[in-house]
């Protein structure tokens, strides 16, 4: 069997070959994934299961099957139940670091209220694991700070680059589409405060003379009830487009010139290394999420306020041969983030852990390209 050829079975195991069969079998869980379904959660998944299949790891998405390593990518109450049903059979478990209180806060309705009670859960469950497999050397570092012990590893979301390859024909697709005719600023991610789209609305306000548009999913307002973003998107100019969530990412993406990605926290955005894998330039919130892997000037351009943010639009709008630049840089990032090296991470992950857990490498994917 080719290393690319993997295929569920009837019960959601998929097959490795003979010779890696030494590797152990891991159960990959996502609960709630029509819930989920439009967050980088399950973009993260499918980057997990596509890395597996890559490295001939053989997994199962079905926790009621047979498997070494139970994998959990959420901490709800069916995740809970499954965990405690592997560590009855003394099953190693690990859990994927994707939420803190810090990106909870911002997410949903009456998130701030929730945020104690949801970081002593989550601290719970990220002490009743036997390893935690965190994005980013700043979800471990925020962890640890949490006085969690707990073994934890970085191992980076990736991204697909045989996917996320620009494409001109797609770019004037997509344009049409959104009737796209002016120098395009995009954003991504679900239509919530945390992600900062009132800065963003602010920001194209200022800036008539180009386009934006934010691809992404908007909750139920009883899940995201947010008045001040609502009177922000009702009172937004016209050149501001809000088209939902568009299935086909990376061809939309192409659409657009500058990402502009405002989010006030973050763990490891999988938008950011897809755009960059387009060859496309970033500007983005200083936060501290970003320390060690987006460097402004290099890679992207960093700002704080609405102001920093116009300032930098102006001009990589102006100025080409920056913008080529820094998404020449971008994509050298991103290769380093590829989902072949994601797979060959875990390899040395899952192997290190079924040996002596305690050894694991915490600083496997601790890298800046």
């Amino acid at each position: 069997m080719n290393e690319r050829s993997f295929s569920p079975s009837s019960n959601g195991l998929v097959s490795a070959p003979r010779s890696v069969a030494s590797l152990p079998r891991v159960c990959v869980y996502l609960e709630s994934p029509k819930m989920l379904a439009y967050t980088g959660i399950r973009s993260a998944l499918r980057h997990h299961q596509r890395a597996l299949e890559l490295a001939n790891i053989p997994y199962t998405t079905d926790p009621a099957s047979d498997y070494e390593v139970l994998h959990l990518h959420w901490i709800g109450v069916r995740s809970l139940s499954s965990l405690l049903r592997a560590r009855s059979k003394e099953i190693k478990v690990v859990i994927h670091a994707h939420s803190t209180d810090r990106t909870t806060q911002g997410s949903i309705t009456a998130s701030g209220v929730f945020a104690q009670v949801g970081r002593r859960y989550m601290n719970f469950f990220y002490k009743s694991v036997d390893h935690i497999v965190a994005p980013s050397p700043y979800t471990r570092d925020l962890l640890q700070s949490y006085g969690i012990k707990t073994p934890i590893s970085v191992i980076s979301n990736g991204v697909d680059r045989s996917r996320f390859q620009f494409c001109a024909e797609k770019r004037e697709k997509f344009r049409q589409q959104f009737g796209l005719k002016k120098f395009t600023v995009f954003g991504v991610g679900q239509v919530i405060p945390r992600k900062g789209i009132i800065d963003f609305i602010e920001v194209a306000r200022a800036l008539p003379d180009f386009d934006f548009i934010w691809f992404g999913h908007r909750l139920p307002d009883w899940m995201n009830y947010h008045p001040a973003l609502l009177r922000a998107i009702e009172g937004r100019p016209r050149n501001v487009h809000f088209p939902g969530f568009i299935e086909d990412a990376a061809g939309t993406f192409c659409a657009g010139d500058i990402l502009f990605f405002s989010s006030y926290e973050e763990n490891q955005p999988v938008t950011l290394l897809e755009v960059a894998s387009l060859g496309l330039p970033a500007i983005v919130r200083n936060i501290p999420a970003y320390e060690g892997w987006l460097q402004s000037g290099i890679n992207c351009l960093k700002g704080k306020t609405v102001d920093d943010f116009i300032g930098h639009l102006k001009l990589l709008a102006q100025d080409s041969v920056l913008r080529t630049q820094l998404g020449q840089k971008a994509q050298k990032l991103a290769e380093g983030h590829r989902l072949e090296r994601v797979g060959a991470d875990y390899r040395n992950f899952y192997t290190s852990l079924m040996g002596a857990a305690a050894e694991v490498d915490t600083r496997l994917s601790d890298r800046v390209e």
